[in-house]
């Protein structure tokens, strides 16, 4: 493994930044959004989300083009993806017991084919929360 570490000093600036891989998850109207470095990685290809059934909290995003790969939508004048899927936005936030919109950042490299989602990395976006 090659380790990506994420600390103090590059959380706080994360939501900030524009460059990377992360995703937006946002359980009101179900969107899941993709860095624009991402969007170019899965460009062309449907994806897989992962959670491990031993760690709930640990999700993971796969690359591929399966047929029950998941297509992702390109926003017209954007540069990012989106999914919209209110019952996988749902399924993520109430893993991590979070309510509100958060972005999360995801590992530059894959281990097994599969992208980590740093679920620690969370920062809340907005503040609203699904009743």
């Amino acid at each position: 493994m090659k380790p990506i570490v994420f600390s103090n000093e590059n959380i706080r600036t994360f939501s900030r930044k524009s460059s990377g891989y992360w995703i937006t998850v946002n359980p009101i109207n179900g969107d899941i959004l993709f860095s624009p470095d991402f969007s170019q990685l899965i460009d062309g290809h449907k994806i897989l989300f992962i959670q491990d059934e031993e760690k709930p909290q640990n999700w993971y995003i796969q690359i591929t083009d399966a047929e029950n790969g998941i297509p992702v939508r390109q926003e017209k004048q954007r540069r990012y993806k989106r999914l919209q899927s209110n019952g996988l936005t749902c399924l993520i936030m109430k893993s991590l017991n979070l309510g509100s919109t958060h972005r999360f950042i995801v590992g530059n490299e894959p281990e097994d084919g599969l992208y980590a989602i740093v679920t620690k990395s969370a920062v809340q976006i907005r503040k609203t929360t699904k009743n």
